[in-house]
């Protein structure tokens, strides 16, 4: 660090973000390796539709800790008066808690249109990785009503579901 001469004012310092000179082009972007966010799908509006599945997801939030199930899904027929378009996609949630492993069960039934013992004989015969395959392009009728709010989270609430073989 140097000082100023004695007796003079020392020199403005420099706004934020502008130490110094510009470093040379490296010829690589300081965003190069990074991958972009996903958007979000909404949730689908309280309603009646029919859904196509386009993809799935399972994990566990970073966040929370806790196992979520996500199907990306496609309104293809809406009941009037829902709040949804035809073409819109939408993310149907559930964590995975006991009632909501129920409620994915219930949306894998639909979508398979099947009992549960044919399903769980088929599901463990060919595997999870599988089942997720299978499920993408299937259609599955959805009503969709308001839950309870989530709190801490203004205008947000929870989706009851309930699911339907087409």
């Amino acid at each position: 660090m140097s000082f100023p001469p004695f007796g003079q004012p020392p020199a403005p310092a420099a706004p934020p973000g502008f130490g110094g000179p510009t470093p040379p082009p490296t010829g690589r972007s300081k965003y190069a390796g990074i991958v972009a966010a996903e958007p979000r799908e909404p949730q689908p509006a309280p309603g009646t539709y029919q859904l196509e599945v386009l993809a799935l997801h399972e994990g566990v939030s970073p966040k929370s800790r806790l196992e979520w199930w996500k199907a990306i899904c496609r309104v293809v027929a809406v009941a009037p008066g829902s709040g949804q378009a035809d073409g819109d996609e939408v993310a149907v949630l559930q964590m995975m808690t006991p009632s909501g492993a129920g409620l994915v069960k219930q949306f894998l039934l639909a979508a398979f249109g099947t009992d549960e013992a044919q399903f769980n004989a088929w599901a463990a015969s060919v595997g999870d990785a599988a089942v997720n395959q299978a499920l993408v392009g299937r259609r599955v009728n959805a009503d969709v009503s308001r839950g309870s709010d989530i709190p801490d989270k203004p205008g947000e609430f929870y989706r009851n579901y309930r699911f339907q073989a087409v």
